[in-house]
């Protein structure tokens, strides 16, 4: 390194501009010749060796790239224009998050073991029952097992990194304020596509699908996704991402920061209603309930529970009209309406298969993924099982699906057990934080497939790490304490 820096240092500047000017030449007659390609290949390129000695040499900054890239990717594919699995370069992130927690942990004496807990055991059984999925006699489909083998090593990878990128509380906080930051660029770009009308190449992009267009296009208004991957999406992390912020803002902060994350929160909810996601207003309902069930006991909880009855009964009765009023209130109809009875009739339709099949069809052959994968399969076909769950249990079986269940049971048990056993109360509030919006998401789940989204499946498995490790702050002489190291 020092012979090629001292090098340039005593080269003369007409050499290195004659070297620069060949370069340039070179690089503008590729790209003329091969068009945006070889333009496209350079930049990536250039960030990506950046990123790489980034990444390895302090992981806990790759993996903050990894959040952001995971919040733009599907921007950034809807901006380019070009045929490329995006998604992918978060499995690159992990590698290499993970090489860097290797090389950089040869020089820390750690006696914590990532899976050594109860989440760990839920995940490790969670984990040993997908790979006993692998040799389901009723799939064939060797493409559809290389996909959930990729989805279950992300999943273990990111796991396992979450729990070495978390340390201290100080790092569990600045993380909470900076995923809810560009959870609050999402909400507010959400409002400029509102009120300023969406970009011409977001429009081409949901022209060019006819199936997507009449998603987005109901009830005479064009429903809203800022810059992720979908408006389910949106809509469903517009609400965690509310329901975390206005749970924080009743916290022991002081009254600025509290105003912030209150007026955040708010933001979120406005733009939330603009994805026209119902699901989503579910989730706020169950998030607050679930807050208000394990603080019943605080003055300020019972303030709160009032305030937000009142604003509840007041959006579903009052005087107000329109596409996105008419939409949150139809969340309440149940089987009164019209789609929620599509859901209902495909759920019976296809419940007799689960009944019958304990272990499931085999990852990855139901709906339209298994019409890709194994399009020959009985519960593959045209259509989308709607519930994460019902998906759940169509591919992995009954068991499967109590599997599953078990996970997500002991996340929230041991989160409670830990909630109540802490006494600071900057802990407790961050608990019940995140255990209602992980509560609101799992319920959503059962009508939408709303855990495996990005960027909200990196925030919740990230999660999984603060119920581990809050618990160890839990005093005052740690939370002064603590630095990063």
């Amino acid at each position: 390194m020092e012979p090629s820096y001292s090098f340039i240092q005593k080269a003369s500047k007409g050499f290195l501009f004659a070297l620069l000017t060949i370069i340039s030449v070179v690089l503008s007659f590729l790209i003329a010749k091969n068009g945006a390609v070889i333009a496209y290949s350079i930049v990536f390129l250039i960030f990506g060796v950046s990123i790489v000695i980034l990444t390895i040499s302090n992981f806990r900054n790759g993996f903050l790239l990894m959040i952001i890239y995971s919040f733009f990717l599907f921007e950034i594919g809807r901006l380019v224009e070009i045929e490329f699995p995006f998604g992918a370069f978060i499995e690159v992130f992990l590698i290499l998050i993970f090489i860097g927690v290797v090389v950089q942990s040869f020089n820390v004496n750690n006696d914590e073991s990532v899976f050594k807990n109860p989440i760990g055991y839920a995940i490790l059984l969670y984990v040993g029952y997908t790979l006993l999925e692998m040799v389901n006699p009723n799939s064939s489909s060797i493409s559809a097992r290389l996909l959930a083998i990729r989805e279950i090593v992300a999943f273990v990878l990111t796991f396992f990194v979450v729990m070495h990128v978390f340390k201290t509380y100080r790092y569990i906080v600045f993380f909470t304020k900076f995923w809810l930051f560009f959870a609050l660029l999402a909400a507010l770009y959400g409002m400029y596509q509102e009120y300023f009308g969406i970009p011409d190449f977001e429009m081409r992009w949901l022209y060019a699908s006819p199936e997507r267009y009449k998603l987005a296009f109901i009830w005479g208004r064009l429903r809203k996704w800022s810059f992720l991957s979908d408006i389910n999406a949106f809509g469903l992390f517009m609400a965690y991402s509310g329901i975390i912020c206005a749970i924080l803002a009743l916290g022991p902060y002081k009254i600025k920061a509290r105003i912030v994350l209150a007026v955040s929160a708010l933001i979120m909810f406005i733009s939330m209603s603009y994805s026209g996601t119902r699901t989503a207003t579910a989730m706020v309902i169950v998030g607050f309930a679930f807050y208000v069930f394990m603080t019943i006991t605080n003055r300020r909880t019972l303030v709160f529970a009032v305030v937000a009855v009142i604003a509840f009964l007041s959006i579903l009765y009052g005087p107000f009209y329109g596409a996105t009023f008419s939409r949150i209130r139809t969340t309440f109809r149940g089987s009164e309406d019209a789609s929620m009875s599509v859901r209902d009739v495909k759920r019976a339709r296809l419940q007799p298969y689960v009944q019958s099949h304990p272990f499931g069809g085999g990852i990855n052959t139901a709906g339209n993924v298994g019409l890709r994968y194994e399009p020959g399969h009985p519960i593959s076909g045209s259509f989308d099982p709607d519930s994460g769950y019902l998906r759940m249990a169509l591919e992995r079986g009954w068991i499967g699906l109590i599997v599953n269940l078990i996970l997500y049971s002991t996340i929230l048990i041991y989160a409670a057990h830990q909630y109540y056993k802490a006494h600071d109360p900057k802990i407790k509030i961050l608990y019940a934080a995140y255990m209602a919006g992980f509560f609101s998401l799992s319920i959503a789940h059962f009508t939408q497939d709303a855990m495996d989204q990005k960027p909200v499946t990196l925030i919740l498995i990230s999660s999984y790490a603060f119920m581990i490790k809050l618990i160890k702050f839990d005093s005052s002489t740690k939370l002064n304490t603590s630095s990063e190291t």
